[in-house]
């Protein structure tokens, strides 16, 4: 069993935030997000819990184990705070600001590849999903490669990734689209859109109730 690795992000927004520990109130936890990936702050720090050793186990029990931990604490841990962060994203500005007047964005070599590898693979994650979606619409793969310049079997094996994906949570699916293109589109209006293009796949209505 390998534990789910969700896309967690706060929205797109830009900025230092700051929230209670949702597993402990009395703790202040500091995030940098970068069009909603987050990175804790000061960079470096772990605010997330800590995985159990699971000493006693087998090697192979203690995997199973750990990725159960991902999978029950880690993830959903993550998940809280970011929509503690969502919730009023003003109020966790103005704290992380009295705390961190002054930020300092340069990252320790570690943390800035992984804040890299997490961008790429939320960028990764939307690919496959407008791949899914026009294929969807009614493009062949080969026209999905074309505009993703990009082999058929990789076109492919997007559009697979990307129906999963919209399987799994159609939801969090239609958000990540919308986040991963809202900060390119100008003045369009990219929920209408996304929805538009949803539609024509026949993934959900124009307009259509998320809830």
């Amino acid at each position: 069993m390998t534990h789910d690795r969700p896309a967690v992000t706060v929205g797109a927004v830009t900025g230092g935030f700051a929230v209670p520990d949702p597993h402990d109130p009395d703790t202040m936890t500091y995030w940098w997000c970068d069009v909603g990936v987050m990175t804790p702050y000061p960079f470096g720090t772990r605010w997330a819990p800590l995985p159990p050793r699971f000493g006693a186990a087998s090697r192979d029990e203690r995997r199973e184990l750990r990725n159960d931990w991902y999978s029950e604490v880690y993830w959903p841990w993550k998940v809280q705070v970011a929509d503690t962060i969502l919730a009023d994203l003003a109020s966790a500005r103005a704290r992380f600001a009295a705390a961190y007047p002054t930020v300092t964005l340069v990252k320790p070599p570690t943390v800035a590849r992984r804040s890299a590898a997490e961008r790429a693979a939320a960028d990764r994650r939307a690919e496959a999903l407008w791949a899914a979606v026009h294929a969807g619409s009614g493009q062949s793969v080969r026209a999905v490669a074309r505009e993703l310049d990009c082999s058929w079997a990789t076109a492919r094996s997007r559009v697979t990734a990307g129906s999963v994906a919209w399987a799994a949570d159609p939801a969090a699916a239609r958000q990540l689209l919308i986040d991963r293109y809202t900060p390119v589109a100008g003045r369009v209006d990219v929920p209408q859109l996304i929805d538009r293009l949803l539609a024509g796949a026949g993934l959900m209505p124009v307009g259509g109730d998320m809830a």
